[in-house]
């Protein structure tokens, strides 16, 4: 593989398997890249079709000499087979080469193209599929800027080798991603260029090298019909890589494959064994396990924490063991992850206790979603309770036993078994052993109906149909060795059927000891993943509990990894933080496709209508205990269902600080509860709550009506920002939770408590800027990015006039409901809001629905119309608003906006809006089908090959394109402002040219109205008057 650079136009090309994968970045010099959505065009051609490149002012990217020694590994003694004799496990690597493409990494406005550089070969998983550990990679950038973690090391003292003025150098400026180097440096991460290692075998299938086949193994296709799949730590950088290869022709794709422009890694332990024949003509087995440690989680990935609101646990890890030849292969999988529930550790003096932050019905949607989805994937789960029988844990235990007797049907092919973890360790001797031998015998069952992968070079003979999933709090050495021995049984079970023992071709002795030896390799090594984690959020000052015994055993462990287990790393190469934008691939033939799927969209996509309620109420820290069924359904004879239901409250406590920083989860609790048994009650359907986010004393809760709704809603998250003391409090602020409803239409709901104060209103509309442009999501996404905002809560906006002026109004309005609307819309006009809207500085785009209720604050509590008595006497106002924000005003259609005037217990009244939306529901089957069809019909028009990138790359050229459109534009190739004069000089000005003024018989007609855009009867030019 070779990479070439041009500084000029912003251009990489990367040549392998003779075929040139060019980028070129579409933005142009004077944007500021920081805050600009990176967007590359891109291309695959053979070689052939290039220019020549040094001559078009492209320069070849040379690397360093190996800067560092790998030093020796602890399984040095080990060997491992490959198909091609014995290696040792840690191959020292001394030649620098580009050995594969990782993809394209976004970062303060630069783009990176990723290499990786040095590997090892730690074994296969069949004969002739390679299986290399990551040692190092290299980042350039489309100005051919390179960075290397090792050498950017001060302590290298390598020199260059022969190369260019692009080269790496150590006057190179500090990279900007220093610390994702750093972390595929670890040595944690490996890759195979012959498979995808995120896949199974089972999925992927097996290419026998005595195979006669002619065809010869490509990735598999599943992948790449989601790039999102759960083990693929390089998913952010290759899902524009994934999307473009799908449009590619067969060969193409082969071409593609082959070259290693698309590579997934995994980040987990590989390793493989030979075990010999017990003659020099018996055949050996190789023996390889491999572990993958799930990236998809939201927060955390690792350490004492439960599950995400998509069911994601987390140290969820996938085992395969596979022991094959060169003619038969044998494979099975075993999971291990966090009890998934919502659950964290709540930390005391000399202690550690479990709290679950979260009611059942909260947590029901999330934790049926995580069975569901291993399901569909694995099968049959038999779920091994491993928890300890100490301190809180039975509680977690017990709960987590409930939910499965609770949540899951009879249909569902899930079983349950608890084990007693004080008996499952690798460390326990003698009873530990008989235990936990005998408890097998519990699983025998499962084991026997599970079954394992299993083929030859002529068939399939079995295929695994479910497999264990061993549950714990935090504890890897216990789950490693309760999957080990499960391994133990299922190997001697299905040898006992496909083996005969009485004519043994192998040492069984070396065989066991080769299986016990990887298995203490892979726990020791996914061990020391989990204690580099636990090592970076360790406190100094902990001492009980469990977070106190981790943190006292992290100090055992002292290695280079130590620093690279920290979370911001994780999301910085998984591309989750806030300001992280990901590299949009733009194809040229992309946009015809995408205009004819859209002319033929009848075909896969249907529309639905979704009628949703939204409300607002600040409750003044008061627990209702009456019956709040009036707010949700005020008009039950005309809505008595709803598909979305969106509650948010304010002042759920009291906004002194004591409370906010202390937040009592029993009170979420109690208002969770107390809707949703509202909803079932008035309803009579089943309502999940989808997720509940709380801040201070904001709350929002996100209820979805079970039927027809949940399986189209993807992509929960939240956000939260704090307005209270310049950000540092939370008495004020907003929170958001927004989903994606069957792809097509994003959602978010936005609940916030602004500044108080008649006054205030600068600081208010300042409150609503930081919450505005302070809420971000994944991708770095805004409100400006969602289909659909609506936006509620106590603003706290005041009626400019007198107490008395409006008072009196209001009385008038009361008595006489004929001149009601005619007084409010005067009282309305006077409203801080609709002036602050009007004038386009708070809400601005935003919308708001004609006002047609009394004010909602303040009110005496307990009384139904009687507004502020005490000494203060605010001025009622409409405080309590709802206002929304949609890319397509056709979207979202508002029914009602009204207060519920009924309630007496706060000294605000409620405030609610329903809305039909309509969204979209596609069929993404169809749709690909179509999609793809389109491309191979459009690649055949133009002529094959798509050389529309290519055709520019020879520096200074300025050319109009295949389809009639320019060259894209760069600092040194700016069509629009080049004429050549009469002596053959580039002149740069831009000229607009008239026929009519031309010819000398116009002039433009003064009579024109000076704004262009006003409509006019007369003409644009008139003659010259003589």
């Amino acid at each position: 593989m070779r990479v070439f650079s041009n500084k000029s136009i912003h251009c990489l090309v990367i040549i392998s398997n003779s075929f040139a994968l060019i980028f070129r970045d579409s933005r142009t010099e004077k944007i500021d890249h920081h805050d600009s959505l990176p967007k590359l065009l891109i291309e695959f051609i053979p070689t052939s079709n290039l220019p020549p490149l040094e001559a078009s002012g492209f320069v070849e990217i040379h690397l360093v000499s190996s800067p560092h020694n790998l030093g020796a590994s602890p399984y040095q003694s080990s060997s491992v087979n490959t198909g091609l004799g014995d290696v040792p496990y840690y191959t020292q690597a001394h030649d620098r080469k580009l050995y594969g493409f990782l993809g394209l990494y976004s970062a303060k406005g630069s783009v990176y193209a990723g290499f990786i550089t040095e590997r090892s070969e730690v074994g296969s998983a069949v004969v002739n599929q390679r299986i290399y550990r990551i040692d190092n990679t290299i980042f350039i950038s489309l100005k051919g800027e390179c960075f290397d973690y090792y050498a950017d090391d001060p302590h290298n003292d390598s020199t260059n080798t022969t190369s260019s003025s692009q080269n790496l150098s150590s006057s190179t400026p500090k990279s900007q991603i220093n610390s994702v180097e750093k972390l595929l440096a670890s040595g944690t991460f490996y890759y195979s260029p012959n498979f995808d290692m995120s896949s199974c075998i089972q999925e992927r299938g097996v290419d026998f090298p005595s195979s006669t086949s002619l065809h010869r193994y490509s990735f598999n296709s599943r992948l790449y019909e989601n790039s999102n799949n759960r083990f693929v730590w390089n998913g952010n950088m290759i899902q524009g890589l994934v999307t473009f290869r799908s449009r590619l022709s067969s060969q193409e794709r082969l071409a593609f494959d082959n070259g290693r422009f698309l590579l997934t890694i995994v980040r987990g332990f590989a390793q493989s064994l030979t075990v010999k024949g017990l003659t020099p003509t018996s055949p050996s087995f190789l023996m390889t396990i491999i572990s993958k440690q799930d990236c998809k989680k939201s927060g955390p990935l690792f350490g004492p924490y439960g599950m995400d609101d998509n069911g994601n646990a987390t140290n969820f890890v996938e085992t395969e063991l596979i022991i094959s030849d060169k003619s038969h292969c044998f494979a099975f999988l075993l999971l291990r992850g966090n009890v998934p529930l919502f659950w964290k550790l709540e930390t005391q003096l000399m202690s550690t206790k479990v709290q679950f932050p979260r009611s059942d019905d909260a947590s029901r949607h999330a934790f049926t979603r995580h069975f569901s989805n291993l399901v569909d994937k694995y099968g049959a789960i038999h779920v091994v309770d491993a928890l300890s029988n100490k301190g809180s844990q039975p509680e977690l235990s017990k709960r987590y036993s409930d939910y499965l007797t609770a949540n899951l049907t009879e249909n569902e092919p899930v079983l349950y078994s608890k084990i007693d973890a004080s008996q499952c360790s690798s460390k326990k001797k003698g009873n530990a052993g008989l235990y936990v031998w005998g408890f097998m015998s519990y699983l025998e069952p499962s084991i026997r109906s599970n079954e394992a992968f299993c083929c030859d070079t002529n068939n399939t003979m079995m295929l695994q149909g479910g497999t264990f999933l061993v549950n714990t709090l935090d504890s890897n050495d216990r789950a490693n060795f309760i999957e080990m021995t499960i391994s133990e049984q299922i190997v001697t079970m299905l040898f006992k059927t496909l083996v005969d023992e009485d004519q043994p071709t192998v040492s069984w002795d070396d065989f066991w000891h080769n299986h016990k030896f990887l298995w203490d390799a892979n726990g020791r090594s996914l061990g020391k993943l989990a204690e580099s984690y636990n090592n970076s959020i360790r406190t100094k000052s902990k001492s009980g509990g469990i977070m106190g015994k981790m943190a006292n055993q992290s100090k055992k462990y002292v290695s280079s990894a130590s620093s690279s287990g920290k979370q911001t790393q994780f999301d910085k190469l998984l591309g989750r933080l806030q300001k992280q934008y990901q590299v949009e691939l733009i194809d040229p033939i992309h946009d015809y496709v995408m205009e004819e799927l859209n002319k033929r969209s009848n075909e896969f996509v249907s529309t639905k209508q979704l009628k949703v309620f939204t409300g607002t109420f600040n409750v003044n820290t008061e627990q209702y205990r009456g019956d709040i069924g009036e707010f949700i359904f005020p008009e039950p004879e005309r809505f008595k269902t709803y598909d979305i239901v969106v509650i948010g409250l304010e002042e759920v406590v009291e906004l002194s600080p004591g409370k906010i920083m202390n937040i009592d989860p029993k009170i979420r609790l109690f208002w969770e509860k107390k809707f949703k048994k509202s909803l079932a009650k008035m309803s009579g359907d089943d309502y999940v709550l989808l997720r509940g986010e709380q801040l201070g004393g904001i709350l929002s809760l996100v209820f979805v009506k079970e039927q027809d709704n949940l399986k189209y809603i993807k992509e929960i998250e939240t956000a939260r920002k704090k307005t209270g003391l310049k950000g540092m409090a939370a008495n004020k602020g907003g929170v958001a939770i927004c989903f994606n409803y069957s792809k097509s239409t994003k959602f978010c709901f936005v609940t916030s408590h602004l500044a108080a104060g008649f006054s205030n209103v600068e600081e208010r509309h300042q409150d609503f800027k930081t919450i505005a442009n302070g809420l971000r999501f994944r991708q770095n996404r805004m409100l400006r990015d969602f289909d659909i905002v609506i936006w509620m809560g106590d603003f706290n906006f005041r009626i400019n006039g007198s107490n008395e002026t409006v008072r009196s109004a209001l009385k008038v309005a009361r008595k006489r409901p004929d001149k009601k609307q005619e007084i409010l819309n005067q009282l309305f006009e006077r409203d801080q809001l609709n002036k602050q809207m009007a004038n386009g500085q708070s809400f601005p785009f935003f919308d708001e629905r004609e006002i047609t209720f009394m004010p909602t604050y303040k009110y005496d509590k307990g009384s139904l119309e009687t507004f502020d008595s005490s000494e203060k006497m605010r001025i009622p106002a409409w405080t309590d608003r709802i206002v929304t924000l949609t890319r397509d005003k056709k979207l979202l259609q508002q029914e009602l906006y009204n207060s519920v005037p009924s309630f007496q217990f706060s000294d605000h009244k409620p405030v609610y809006g329903v809305f039909n939306v309509d969204v979209d529901i596609v069929d993404e089957t169809t749709k690909s089908e179509i999609e793809q069809g389109l491309y191979e019909m459009r690649k055949l028009e133009v002529g094959g090959v798509n050389s529309i990138i290519s055709n520019d790359l020879t520096e200074g050229q300025s050319k109009v394109l295949r389809y009639g459109l320019p060259a894209p534009s760069n600092r040194d190739s700016k069509w629009w402002l080049v004429e050549e004069d009469s002596n053959g000089t580039e002149e740069r000005r831009v000229k607009v040219r008239f026929k009519e003024l031309e010819s000398g018989e116009y002039v433009v007609n003064p009579k024109l109205p000076k704004n262009p855009f006003v409509s006019t009867t007369e003409a644009d030019f008139v003659k010259k008057q003589d």
